[in-house]
């Protein structure tokens, strides 16, 4: 499922944008999407399908999505994955920013790791320079980290050493023999952790006790829920959203541009629309061969609202640039642009309007600035024409 996600991603791309982006050979697609020993992709290499194996070297940065994806090569650059089950036993000389299932690290990584999925292992073999950031429910880190760790989980053990603070908010946390903490050891949770006598922590050991409210067990599910539902939600707009500013950098900086320059406008064509599609869905399912055209045009609707906050995100990182004076690079305004994002929408009333305004004015941004895509070849030919 993830890898058709991506897919679709991929295919709203080229309908958005240049088809001269993709026509290269290091994207590949597939049931069984292969980089072979023998092969060296001396740039960014994309790759999708329901086995996705990276056996080759990528001297670049490497986005991967697929069902199971196995990364035995190397990367020297940053690897951004998304599966279902997912074992990197290579190196990777960047970062590392990963979404599943099941995910198991045993290759060495030269900078920082985010992971998130339903159980995370980090094994003896492998080993972190930067940093950990991790949530999931199973969460065993056996492998020396090079910095600190910010956690949340379920099940936490920490099993090796730790060359920072380690902040976690848990569930039961435990802290086996092996485990070395140079740093202190901050966590949330009701249960006292579990601190082998053998353990080590050379700082301060300090647990909170979260405030809870009283909720009934559906409320409880239905908050449990939610947050995790919100944490995904925002994982996955942001490894999209490197995805899109890697592939069409150009595009995307425009758009950026065209919310800002263009909001009224922008959110006047979106209204419109969302308000004409209904119209138009029904006079295309009346016919037989409108159907597919109703199916497609549902998929470019709805995903396009959907990609808006990608844009809108980026233009308010590049305000709260800025704002503040600051030199960031494209993809941590980004970053920061889509935090403030996803925390404005936790507001309530003024959230949801914030999202629905986001999703018009993208929506509307996106068909302006691609109809400047289609009328600007025209203008360079005319001028050509006119000398």
């Amino acid at each position: 499922m993830k890898s058709w996600f991506v897919v679709l991603i991929i295919a709203f791309l080229l309908i958005i944008t240049p088809r001269t982006t993709f026509a290269q050979n290091n994207f590949r697609s597939g049931q069984n999407s292969t980089l072979f020993s023998n092969e060296v992709i001396n740039q960014d290499y994309f790759a999708s399908g329901s086995n996705v194996l990276v056996d080759g070297t990528v001297n670049g940065d490497a986005y991967l999505a697929g069902g199971s994806v196995i990364l035995n090569g190397a990367v020297n650059g940053d690897l951004l994955v998304v599966g279902g089950n997912l074992n990197i036993n290579g190196t990777v000389s960047g970062n590392i920013r990963a979404v599943g299932g099941n995910i198991n690290l045993n290759g060495n990584v030269g900078r920082s790791v985010t992971i998130a999925g339903g159980s995370l292992t980090l094994s003896p073999q492998a080993q972190v320079a930067g940093s950990l950031t991790s949530a999931g429910g199973n969460i065993n880190l056996l492998s020396p980290i090079g910095k600190g760790a910010n956690l949340a989980g379920g099940m936490v053990n920490i099993g090796n050493e730790m060359g920072g603070d380690v902040n976690a908010g848990v569930n039961q946390l435990s802290l086996a023999p092996t485990a070395k903490l140079q740093g202190n050891l901050i966590y949330w949770s009701e249960n006292k952790a579990n601190i082998n006598p053998e353990a080590s922590v050379s700082g301060k050991i300090t647990q909170n006790i979260p405030k809870t409210q009283q909720y009934s067990g559906t409320g409880k599910a239905m908050v449990g829920f939610g947050a995790a539902f919100k944490f995904f939600s925002f994982l996955s707009a942001l490894l999209i959203g490197f995805l899109v500013l890697k592939l069409v950098p150009r595009f995307t900086n425009q758009m950026s541009e065209v919310v800002v320059d263009h909001w009224l406008l922008n959110l006047g064509l979106g209204l419109l629309v969302v308000a004409v599609t209904p119209i138009l869905i029904i006079l295309l399912l009346i016919t037989v061969i409108g159907l597919p055209l109703a199916v497609l045009w549902i998929f470019f609707i709805g995903f396009g609202l959907w990609l808006a906050k990608i844009f809108i995100s980026l233009a308010l990182g590049r305000w709260m640039m800025k704002y503040f004076k600051q030199r960031w690079n494209v993809y941590l305004t980004f970053s920061l642009g889509l935090l403030v994002y996803y925390l404005i929408t936790l507001i309530p009333v003024l959230g949801w309007l914030t999202g629905l305004l986001a999703a018009l004015i993208g929506l509307g941004a996106l068909l302006v600035t691609k109809k400047e895509y289609y009328l600007q070849p025209r203008k360079t030919a005319l001028k050509g024409g006119q000398r």
